[in-house]
């Protein structure tokens, strides 16, 4: 007897990524609009609560560990940027002008 495979819906899965998708999205806004540094080891902020409920209802947990971490890593990279930005700023380095003759 031949075993017969479920046919897949790609926009069942398409629509649920999407959800998932946009409940990551307005977690994490909320969380910047709160003014909160997110880590992926830090619960939420109280005002965002009902977001980070939305968040894992919407997503498998496997993919909100994941997007925390990239979040997270996200964050940090930035954060560096930033850092190493102002630092040549302060000394003059990185100009696209050179010094002057």
């Amino acid at each position: 007897m031949a075993t017969a495979e479920a046919a897949v819906d790609t926009s069942v899965l398409k629509t649920a990524r999407e959800k998932c998708w946009q409940a990551r999205d307005a977690y994490y806004k909320c969380v910047e609009d709160a003014g909160v540094t997110f880590t992926a080891e830090t619960p939420p902020p109280p005002a965002c609560k009902a977001a980070r409920a939305a968040y894992e209802a919407a997503c498998k947990a496997s993919w909100v560990r994941h997007f925390d971490v990239l979040q997270d890593k996200r964050l940090r990279y930035l954060q560096t940027l930033r850092t190493n930005i102002a630092k040549q700023t302060q000394t003059g380095a990185g100009s696209q002008q050179g010094k002057a003759a």
